[in-house]
């Protein structure tokens, strides 16, 4: 049960991040895929890609998707 709500509750958070976050940095950080190698995120959660790109990992991610989330409920309330 519990991995069904960590689940649904970090699926959304980490695909707003890898959708909104190279836009914002205009493609200089981008979220790593599932199927990217471990071995380029390190232990605080980055890491870089042959091109240059900066990765974070999964764990990351979802953070950066619930801070960006976190943004727009506040904006949203405040405009109101």
């Amino acid at each position: 049960m519990d991995e069904i709500v960590q689940f649904v509750l970090a699926w959304p958070d980490y695909w707003t991040a890898r959708i909104v976050l190279p836009i914002m940095t205009i493609g200089r950080v981008a979220a790593a895929r599932r199927d990217e190698k471990r071995s380029a995120i390190n232990a605080i959660g980055m890491g870089r890609r042959a091109d240059g790109t900066i990765l974070i990992g999964h764990d990351l991610a979802v953070l950066v998707g619930l801070l960006i989330w976190a943004l727009l409920i506040v904006v949203g309330v405040l405009l109101s």
